[in-house]
């Protein structure tokens, strides 16, 4: 794995307001994205979404993603560049109207 593809998820990640790694078989992962995308109606062009299991360099992008936020695990959730975390970590901020705050502006 290089600093080549970490340098270039790290771009990933500050192109747009709302980032998140998911694969697609993933429970989490469709619960983080339904909020995202439903319940906060985040537009596609406001977002980054990769589904990691239908990429060819999935499994580098998840090894960079755990270099960059220390998290191995999927969902992997990044709002105006800050790193969220999983599922539950949204999840919490949701029910604690962080979540409404933090994306009140995007």
């Amino acid at each position: 794995m290089s600093e080549k593809t970490i340098l270039e998820v790290q771009k990933m990640i500050d192109e747009k307001p709302v980032f998140i790694a998911t694969k697609s078989y993933c429970n989490e992962s469709n619960a983080a994205k339904g909020t995202l995308f439903d319940e906060y109606s985040i537009l596609d062009d406001e977002a980054t979404v990769l589904e990691l299991d239908k990429m060819s360099d999935g499994e580098a992008v998840l090894f960079a993603l755990s270099k960059i936020s220390q998290q191995s695990t999927l969902p992997n959730i990044f709002i105006k560049g800050k790193h969220i975390g999983g599922y539950q970590d949204l999840k919490e901020m949701n029910e604690s109207g962080e979540l409404e705050k933090l994306l009140d502006s995007i």
